[in-house]
């Protein structure tokens, strides 16, 4: 077997057609893994100057507090004293972009902050970026090899058929098994092996996250099965009594089918049945109730108008009362909006069966900690947040004294931890597709005789 698996492995290696799909295979393992390694490196530096610009508010409220400002300063303390929310890095957004170049990960919330405003600045710098996707390892591994095995494969057994050779295989074995092994394996090795060093590369030129290399075993470990569930679909094919260019077409239509059409058909499907709230809704009412809010506060208390502390205050707590207004009145609005996003993600979920390499796609995303559930459980946390952090400022509002430092350092601070990862399941998933795909082919390929 070592050595039909060498003789093999020479003979691909002098093909034109191998040479060429591994320097393929090299140039786009390449090309991902820079671009991961800047999608890596932006989430670093947003994370790091968010960090440097909290930090630097908090030391101006305390020397505001500490050198005894103005009292207007003092006064308006409860307004301006903020609170950072930011997400945990991604283990691997690096391998798997996944939504980064999109959702938001980092806020700062004041009193007058609402859910619905909370994350006002986006991450997409170009909107090009939401149509096309990121050029990541995830897309390799999950779009392109898929298409280079193809093109490795398609012709593993339907060429010797067509040459006469399949007949001398048999005669000497029997069965071809040993030389369809010998074949598979430096074509698979062709695919894996350059997915398998960027991955390394990346690993040891990034940060020091906890859990980060865990999670790169997983990742190669399931984009592993997701092309072993591509080869036990060449096999099969090879197996059918088909010339070889009937085997590229056919397997090419697969590959077509199972990563681009049925993904669109599903997604499309799903916004056509769970079509989602419309956002200007949303920012019509909030905008009407922000109106009608502060022209009623007004009527109702037309001594704001004042330049002592007693007018200050007021003030804030009328900014106060309007903003815990605005959010009752657009709350179910939001609420409705998060229901029908989450009712969105449930579907496409329950139809991802049709395509397992989207399931794979949403997995390898779900490892690297990129994916949607991640980002809308980060918005959950902190929308809660949100609601506990303005109530204790409120608190402090309601009092006739002024905020001290004592106050500032209890102040809540966001605390959130990511739902674990969920692709065990599709692991096992796509495991079993292979093996029951791969089953009918070696059953197909043993009762194989050739007249």
């Amino acid at each position: 077997m070592l050595r039909l698996l060498a003789i093999e492995t020479r003979r691909l290696l002098r093909e034109p057609l191998a040479l060429s799909i591994l320097a393929l295979t090299i140039l786009a393992c390449v090309l991902a893994g820079l671009n991961g390694r800047a999608t890596l490196e932006q989430q670093l530096n947003g994370r790091a100057a968010f960090d440097q610009s909290s930090a630097e508010t908090a030391d101006r409220i305390r020397k505001q507090i500490a050198e005894a400002a103005g009292p207007e300063d003092v006064a308006f303390l409860p307004v301006r004293v903020s609170s950072p929310i930011i997400a945990p890095m991604p283990l691997l957004s690096d391998l798997s972009a996944g939504r980064v170049g999109i959702e938001p990960y980092s806020a700062t919330m004041n009193l007058r902050s609402r859910s619905d405003t909370l994350f006002r600045t986006e991450q997409l710098d170009n909107p090009e970026l939401l149509a096309r996707g990121s050029f990541d390892l995830g897309l390799v591994a999950i779009v392109i090899a898929p298409l280079l095995l193809i093109a490795l494969g398609y012709g593993l057994f339907t060429q010797d058929r067509e040459s006469g050779a399949a007949r001398l295989v048999l005669a000497q074995s029997g069965r071809p098994f040993k030389l369809l092994a010998a074949r598979s394996a430096p074509r698979m090795v062709i695919v894996l092996v350059p997915l398998t060093l960027t991955v390394g590369a990346l690993l040891v030129s990034g940060p020091a996250i906890e859990g980060r290399i865990e999670a790169a075993l997983l990742w190669l470990a399931l984009a592993a099965v997701s092309l072993l569930f591509w080869w036990s679909i060449i096999l099969l094919v090879n197996s059918l009594r088909i010339a070889a260019e009937t085997a590229a077409l056919a397997l090419t239509g697969i590959w077509a089918v199972l990563v681009v059409i049925v993904p669109a058909l599903i997604v499309a499907g799903t916004q056509t049945v769970i079509p989602p709230p419309s956002r200007f809704e949303q920012i019509a009412l909030a905008r009407s109730a922000e109106i009608a809010a502060t022209q009623d506060y007004e009527t109702d208390h037309p001594e704001l108008v004042s330049d002592n502390m007693e007018g200050w205050q007021a003030s804030m707590r009328k900014s106060a009362t309007i903003n815990a207004t605005v959010e009752g009145k657009i709350s179910p609005v939001s609420q409705a909006f998060d229901e029908r996003l989450a009712e969105q993600q449930d579907m496409v979920r329950r139809f991802q069966l049709l395509s397992p390499p989207m399931l794979a796609s949403d997995a390898l995303a779900s490892i690297a900690g990129t994916d949607e559930i991640r980002f809308r459980a980060f918005r959950a946390a902190a929308n809660t947040h949100l609601g506990v952090a303005k109530t204790f400022l409120a608190g402090r509002l309601e009092r006739d004294s002024v905020m001290s430092q004592s106050d500032i350092d209890a102040m809540p601070e966001f605390a959130w931890s990511p739902p674990p990862s969920s692709f065990v399941w599709v692991l096992v998933l796509l495991g079993g597709f292979t093996i029951l795909i791969g089953a009918i082919a070696a059953q197909r390929f043993g009762a194989l005789k050739l007249e």
